[in-house]
């Protein structure tokens, strides 16, 4: 009964976003369970019948380092909204000047990353969070350094970034034979260094084992981000020059959870000799841990949930790669531990239903919870 009493009085929120990706599709559609869901954004239209989301859809153009689109402030002003939580992104110029006018009695709420590198910048954010009623954040790391800018603490929330998995097992124990890469074909994934370590130990490692490569290039006109990109190409032409090419296997962009299921379960570890984002918590939804660099500044927040030597081994060098992944491919005792415990983590600690349960709090905000 408390949270249909809560849900009421905030029945209509709006979302303003870059665009809906398909990983958070599940989060509004869940979140419209107990509320009226509209999101506007940039990118292509996604509701489908069984969505429960509306969306409103404004095209989105990159114009030098901000991002415009026409008709914002009219599609926020002709309706009464009752929370407004926007992405916290300075380029998106349209969404906060919506957001910074609109009408007293609206609980806005930004959602995104509290800091970036650039100092001049970051005194912006200060400036613009002190505009809205509530902040939520990818992860926990980033609220020391708010508080400490003077942000109040009742107005922090922490929404830890996830992906439904709806086929979701601890394959952990399944019988392994492969390494596994997921994701975008970004340069900054290091891709070129993940074949240039298998084939340096391609001998420590059981020649049964293959390297799987599932995803592709970034669709920059739907993300508005300048990623540079390693076609599929010039990764195959590496893998044939390094002469691991019948060792590599690459399936392109897979989206169906049935099709990545096997594709997981027979992985010993995700490896992402780069950046690492919600492809962390894809892995440790099947029970696959992951190999990554230690460099927590050049990941995303899910890095976070990587704990070395307990579901995830992190490396320094270059070379300590391409060791991580013969230790663990010549390990399955150790593979089927840390698997174990990633599995644990995603199903305790980072549901979907943990995702909604933080966001609902702070749209309700501190007086309500």
């Amino acid at each position: 009964m408390k949270q249909a009493r809560r849900a009421r009085k905030a029945r209509k929120v709006l979302f303003l976003q870059p665009a809906v990706l398909p990983y958070r599709k599940a989060v509004f559609n869940g979140l419209a369970a107990d509320y009226d869901v509209t999101v506007l954004h940039g990118g292509p239209p996604t509701a489908m019948g069984e969505d429960r989301y509306r969306e409103i859809v404004r095209p989105a153009t990159p114009l030098g380092p901000f991002i415009v689109q026409r008709g914002v402030l009219k599609a926020v002003e002709r309706e009464q909204w009752d929370v407004v939580i926007c992405v916290f992104d300075l380029r998106w110029i349209a969404y906060l000047g919506a957001f910074l006018r609109l009408r007293p009695g609206v609980r806005r709420i930004f959602w995104g990353h509290a800091y970036g590198r650039k100092s001049v910048v970051n005194r912006i954010r200060d400036v613009l969070r002190r505009r809205a009623d509530g902040f939520l954040l990818y992860g926990a790391e980033p609220i020391a350094e708010l508080l400490a800018s003077g942000m109040d603490a009742a107005r922090l929330f922490v929404a830890n970034n996830t992906l439904d998995v709806p086929n979701s097992h601890d394959a952990s124990g399944c019988a392994k034979s492969s390494l596994l890469y997921a994701g975008r074909l970004s340069r900054y994934k290091r891709l070129d260094l993940l074949l240039d370590q298998f084939a340096r130990v391609q001998g420590a490692i059981p020649a049964a084992v293959r390297l799987e490569i599932v995803g592709e290039p970034p669709e920059a006109a739907h993300h508005h981000h300048p990623y540079p990109v390693m076609e599929g190409d010039a990764l195959r032409r590496q893998a044939r020059a390094l002469g691991i090419a019948d060792r590599v296997i690459f399936h392109g962009r897979i989206d169906d959870a049935d099709l990545l299921a096997p594709i997981f379960a027979r992985a010993f570890a995700l490896v992402s000799p780069g950046h690492v984002g919600l492809a962390a918590l894809h892995a440790f939804a099947y029970g696959v841990p992951v190999i990554t660099h230690d460099r927590p500044a050049d990941h995303a927040p899910e890095f976070e949930n990587l704990e070395h030597g307990v579901n995830s081994l992190a490396f320094s060098r270059e070379d300590d790669l391409g060791d991580a992944m013969v230790k663990i491919c010549n390990s399955p005792t150790l593979a089927r531990s840390l698997g174990h415990r990633a599995y644990e983590h995603y199903a305790t600690k980072r549901s979907l239903s943990n995702m909604l349960a933080s966001i609902q709090g702070a749209i309700e905000g501190p007086g309500d919870a």
